[in-house]
C-alpha cells in the first residue's frame, strides 16, 4: 500500500470514528432530555397520607420526590394528613419518595416496577397510609426544662403569671429561630404554628355589652 492510500485510509478511518462518537454524544443527550407530555396529557401526581403512631394526620411535612437522583416534584401535606405532588415530567429510572417533618424520623418509599409503569402510562400514583414515628430530639429536651422553668418562676411568684408565659415563649422562638440553622434538632415551634393553639374566640360574658365578633379569628391573616 502507497504512502498516498495510507493516508486516505487513515483520514476515513478517523472521520468514521468521530462521526460514531458524535452519533454516541448526540443519542446519549437525547436520552436525557425529559420526557413531555402530550398535548391534553394530565400531570402526573403523586399522592397519600401521612399519619402518626396514634392515627393522627401529619401536616406540614415536605414531601419530595425523586427520578432517580433528580427532584421532579415537592409539595408539603395539609392540616388531613394528604399530599399532593405534581411531577415535572414523567419518570424514567425510578420514583423514591423522601418525607421529612420535624419532631418525625426522616422516611423514604420506593416505587415498585409495576407502579412505575403504570405512572409512565399516564395514572396517578397513590401511596398508602405512612406512618412516620416520632423523634424526641435536643428541641424536645429545652422545650420541657423552659416548660418546668416557668412553672417554678409562676409557683415561687418571681414573675407574674403572664410574664412567666411570655418568657418561655419568648425562649422557646429564640432557640427554634437562631439555633436551628446550627442544628434541625433544635427546633421547637414556629410562630406560625404557635398560633394554632391560641383560642381567639373570647366569650361574650367576658366583655359585657361588647360585641365580641371582632375577637373571632379563623387562623389566617
Amino acid at each position: 500500500m502507497t504512502p498516498t492510500l495510507l493516508s486516505r485510509h487513515v483520514s476515513r478511518l478517523t472521520f468514521d470514528v468521530l462521526r460514531f462518537t458524535l452519533a454516541v454524544i448526540v443519542a446519549m443527550a437525547l436520552l436525557a432530555l425529559p420526557v413531555p407530555l402530550a398535548a391534553g396529557e394530565e400531570t402526573p401526581t403523586v399522592t397519600g397520607r401521612l399519619l402518626d403512631p396514634y392515627g393522627q394526620p401529619v401536616s406540614d411535612a415536605h414531601v419530595t420526590v425523586f427520578d432517580g437522583e433528580e427532584l421532579i416534584g415537592e409539595a408539603e401535606s395539609q392540616a388531613d394528613g394528604t399530599f399532593q405532588v405534581p411531577l415535572e415530567r414523567l419518570p424514567r429510572h425510578g420514583i423514591t419518595v423522601r418525607i421529612s417533618r420535624a419532631h418525625f424520623y426522616r422516611q423514604e418509599w420506593h416505587a415498585t416496577l409495576k407502579e412505575l409503569h403504570a405512572l409512565q402510562g399516564g395514572g396517578n400514583l397513590h401511596l398508602s397510609d405512612l406512618t412516620l414515628e416520632r423523634r424526641i430530639t435536643i428541641g424536645f429536651w429545652i422545650a420541657a426544662f423552659t416548660f418546668a422553668g416557668v412553672l417554678v418562676l409562676i409557683a415561687l411568684e418571681k414573675l407574674h403569671n403572664t410574664l412567666a408565659a411570655l418568657f418561655g415563649m419568648a425562649v422557646i422562638f429564640l432557640v427554634s429561630y437562631i439555633a436551628t440553622p446550627l442544628s434541625e434538632d433544635l427546633f421547637i415551634l414556629d410562630f406560625e404554628r404557635a398560633l394554632h393553639y391560641i383560642n381567639f374566640r373570647v366569650p361574650k360574658d367576658w366583655l359585657g355589652n361588647a360585641d365580641a365578633k371582632f375577637l373571632k379569628w379563623d387562623g389566617k391573616w
